[in-house]
């Protein structure tokens, strides 16, 4: 799987959980690859909780500060 690098540099909020993300990336098929991060964007992606979200969903995401 090539992770394609995004310019979208915004700390995102889940309207559900309340949970932190940046996006790190996008896989060929689409899907992004985001990390928790804190309040102010930090986040190490080898050792951080990652997770893939479908286009569709990220909708489900709302920007919390723009870096």
């Amino acid at each position: 799987m090539r992770i394609l690098p995004v310019t979208d540099s915004n700390i995102y909020r889940c309207r559900h959980t309340g949970q932190l993300w940046r996006i790190h990336g996008t896989v060929e098929d689409g899907y992004y690859i985001l990390f928790h991060c804190d309040e102010n964007g930090n986040y190490d992606p080898p050792s951080d909780y990652s997770e893939e979200f479908a286009p569709w969903e990220k909708d489900h995401l709302e920007i919390y500060r723009k870096i």
